[in-house]
């Protein structure tokens, strides 16, 4: 388990190395221009030039750090100055004054130079850094556009620059980096909103001491491939019994793909016994697509075939919006067991706002951000821009625990707030979260705790969607192909 860093937060480790540690400022610049020195040389062969754009902060002083490394290793480089050098910060100024007794060529970036100007096959951004709080406009704003058009590989140093820190916001426009390096911690905007999109492949390099994050309280956690571990065992002397019910309460309308994915999902994640409870004209259908499962008619389903100690319920894929599912959503939101609540029964809950009051600590809620649009009546521009104070809100308001699903998906219980890094495009198919139902629903079953078990579902969900593009590809996984890909994560355990 590790955790990410706002921009306030990477402020601070930076300054409390410096001030209390007392690791001088032009240090950590050495360790920083040195890391991705090295990431250059790793992975650019044959470089012909470099070139390094530097506004006049120290993220621009980590640039022309650089610049003097790149030279000294014989790579032709030239700087691309924003602003006015003697107008920089001590560090910046100090590093241009090195740059220029190595007779580095420097370039000053204005609105009649800005069309001429022609890039190396390599460029550094090094305009800004994690502490942007504007939109970019006017020359800036040229010069991203420029390098985003150019064919040269872009490293970002730190973030990419226009990408806010802290909520991965696009302040009017970003450089869009083949390569981001970051110090110490990455950055939670590197990984919300629009943040995966901008910054490439992440290399992270660690130059602060650990004591330095000693103050940050409020982590944003995420799993690791060790955190697999945390899947219970197995039992040699066991059945069925042991490792739970699931009951998959859905395909009430033309929909009976969505139950038999997330059956098929908490059986590949180790669920004992699967039940499906959908709707008569559906029934046929799923029994021969999950001959595994016990399929009963959505009428059926009473709260007195339900064992709290042993049922978990996943409730909503496939399962329509009508009269009837609503009494059926009832009579789940009534029982005492866990519950998973997705798709259609989270819809019916928009349409039927009284239904939220019945949420407590047993309940799940798996939205994407326009489900979440539509329990909670806000834009989803706005939901995707805060994630984070949305979805922890909802959770202490409901007492509920919220998965709210997007490219970085945000859980939260309202006090523990975890994200998810793993997954990738091609889980952007119909279906891939009635299976993220079925894999929390079996964890669940298993008797993990239930923060834990949505956490880890979801972390196993988008590692089974990783191993599922290594085979077919990011265009071509379908949510079958996640179920199929479980059983790779789950032999980690």
């Amino acid at each position: 388990m590790n955790y990410l860093i706002n921009a306030d937060d990477a402020k601070e480790t930076d300054k409390y190395s410096i001030e209390q540690i007392g690791i001088p400022s032009l240090c950590l610049m050495e360790q920083a221009a040195y890391s991705i020195l090295y990431e250059i040389k790793r992975i650019v062969k044959n470089i012909c030039s470099v070139s390094i754009v530097t506004l006049n902060g120290n993220n621009g002083a980590d640039g022309l750090a650089l610049a003097r490394m790149l030279k000294s290793n014989g790579i032709d480089v030239c700087v691309f100055l924003l602003k006015n050098p003697q107008n920089g910060t001590d560090e910046y100024k100090i590093q241009y004054n090195i740059i220029k007794q190595m007779n580095i060529n420097c370039i000053s970036i204005t609105e009649e130079n800005i069309d001429s100007l022609v890039f190396g096959d390599v460029i550094v951004d090094g305009i800004f850094g994690i502490g942007l709080r504007r939109n970019i406009e006017g020359v800036i704003y040229k010069v991203i556009e420029k390098i985003n058009r150019s064919d040269g590989t872009v490293f970002s140093i730190d973030i990419p620059s226009g990408l806010d820190a802290t909520n991965g916001e696009v302040r009017g426009i970003s450089v869009k980096a083949d390569y981001t390096v970051t110090f110490g911690k990455c950055k939670s905007g590197m990984y919300l909103c629009d943040g995966r999109e901008f910054c490439g492949e992440i290399f992270i390099e660690n130059i602060f001491p650990e004591k330095s994050y000693d103050n940050i309280e409020d982590r944003l956690y995420y799993l690791e491939e060790k955190d697999l571990l945390r899947i219970p065992p197995r039992q040699n002397t066991s059945n069925k019994g042991t490792y739970g019910t699931v009951n998959i309460v859905g395909g009430g309308g033309n929909m009976s793909g969505a139950v038999i994915l997330s059956s098929a999902a908490a059986y590949r994640t180790g669920a004992g016994l699967v039940k499906v409870y959908a709707g008569r004209q559906n029934l046929d259908t799923i029994k021969c697509g999950m001959i595994e499962a016990v399929v009963n008619e959505i009428s059926d389903f009473t709260s007195e075939n339900i064992n709290p100690s042993k049922d978990v319920i996943a409730i909503g894929p496939g399962l329509s919006t009508s009269e009837s599912m609503k009494d059926i959503l009832i009579k789940v939101l009534n029982t005492k067991s866990k519950k998973v609540i997705d798709a259609d029964a989270l819809n019916l809950m928009s349409k039927n706002r009284k239904l939220l009051d019945k949420l407590d600590e047993s309940c799940i809620l798996t939205p994407h951000i326009k489900e979440m649009s539509r329990l909670t009546g806000l834009e989803t521009d706005y939901i995707r821009k805060n994630t984070l104070k949305v979805s922890r809100q909802f959770a202490k308001k409901y007492k509920c625990i919220v998965v709210l699903k997007d490219a970085t998906t945000v859980i939260t219980s309202g006090d523990k707030i975890f994200i998810n890094r793993s997954g990738n495009s091609s889980m952007s198919k119909g279906g891939s979260g009635d299976v993220l139902s079925g894999i929390i629903a079996a964890l669940l079953a298993m008797k993990m705790d239930i923060f834990d078990a949505t956490v880890l579902g979801t972390y196993i969900h988008g590692l089974a969607g990783e191993y599922a593009s290594e085979e077919f590809g990011l265009y071509s996984v379908n949510a079958k192909d996640i179920v199929n890909s479980i059983f790779k994560v789950m032999k980690q355990r």
